[in-house]
């Protein structure tokens, strides 16, 4: 059972007025609609209705103490002119880790004049700006397809940071990495699971340097060993591929996946292409889509291709590397 603990706001009273030198910002009438219970009577139905292995996570009174986070998350959408119905859906994050699996072959470096590279930053920090309000340690991990870098307790303001020391080289081994750099260390490791697992992988291309059916198996094994697992099930472990760049095999690569048999239930896939000036405009339908389609069938019916101008934003394994936590910097483009 998952230990959970929060310290927002505990009561259904809008929170107090921010002192001298606080973000204050101005009053939003949706703000006080939003209360634990609703958000705990969300959590129930969306375990009962389509996650049911949640439930070897939380019990009801675990499940309460996260549900005063998902208010404090929802409120805070709100004010940020995000629907109320949408809040509550994005608000189900606060039951989830989340790791990030980065693209970091030499295809995602050079092509397309570096255009590749910009859109996977802006892909994390819209992943990032979101899931801040869900968890106030931030990504659980943040992994390279081909460096042994290991960034953990990534926010918004480090994603600059994390992906400016991404170096590029290899080719992309997306089986490979995902079995040996995500699950092997937070799945199967011997501490065992804190709560549900979310792993969202960003990628430029086809697979590359392994056979292509090892992903789907990769997958496939992790479903099947969860479901025989005594205390987990299939439910534990989320799947998002966003697909970035103009590479047509690369997307058609990650449909199949997404519409496999066995398999396509536990995963997702978006193709993504970010741009900077229309996100703003279009970012409560595109968010939602691209950090909740491996979690509700909703989400995962959305198929349509996200083309948006970009925001502000072999398997040897090897030793095991250092976490590293992520350096606060400033992003160039987001003066």
């Amino acid at each position: 059972m998952a230990s959970t603990s929060d310290t927002s706001n505990t009561s259904d009273t809008p929170p107090p007025t921010p002192g001298p030198g606080k973000k204050n910002y101005p009053p939003n009438p949706q703000q006080t609609t939003i209360t634990v219970d609703e958000c705990f009577t969300n959590f129930k139905k969306y375990i009962t209705n389509e996650r049911p292995g949640l439930s070897a996570f939380y019990d009801d009174l675990a499940l309460r103490e996260v549900a005063k986070k998902a208010k404090d998350m929802a409120e805070k959408l709100l004010v940020k002119k995000c629907g109320k119905e949408i809040a509550m859906q994005l608000s189900l994050l606060t039951l989830y880790d989340i790791a990030l699996l980065l693209d970091d072959s030499v295809s995602m470096g050079i092509e397309e004049n570096g255009e590749r590279k910009l859109t996977m930053k802006d892909t994390m920090k819209a992943i990032t700006e979101v899931y801040d309000l869900a968890n106030d340690f931030g990504l659980l991990s943040v992994r390279f397809f081909n460096s042994d870098q290991s960034f953990i307790k990534v926010k918004s303001k480090n994603v600059y940071s994390v992906w400016k020391k991404c170096l590029y080289g290899g080719v992309t081994r997306i089986g490979s990495a995902l079995s040996e750099r995500v699950l092997d260390k937070y799945v199967w490791a011997p501490a065992g699971m804190k709560k549900p697992l979310l792993v969202m992988t960003i990628t430029d291309g086809a697979v590359e340097g392994e056979r292509s059916g090892l992903l789907r198996d990769v997958i496939a094994n992790c479903v099947k060993r969860l479901e025989d697992h005594s205390h987990l099930n299939a439910n534990a472990v989320s799947f998002h591929f966003s697909s970035v760049g103009n590479d047509p095999d690369a997307m058609d690569f990650l449909q199949k996946l997404d519409n496999h048999t066995t398999v396509g239930k536990y995963v997702d896939c978006l193709d993504i292409n970010i741009k900077r000036n229309d996100l703003k405009e279009e970012k409560w339908s595109i968010l939602p889509k691209l950090l909740l389609g491996a979690l509700t069938r909703e989400w995962d019916d959305r198929d349509e291709e996200v083309d948006v101008e970009r925001i502000n934003e072999s398997s040897i394994t090897k030793p095991e590397v250092q976490d590293e936590e992520a350096d606060e910097e400033d992003d160039p483009d987001d003066v």
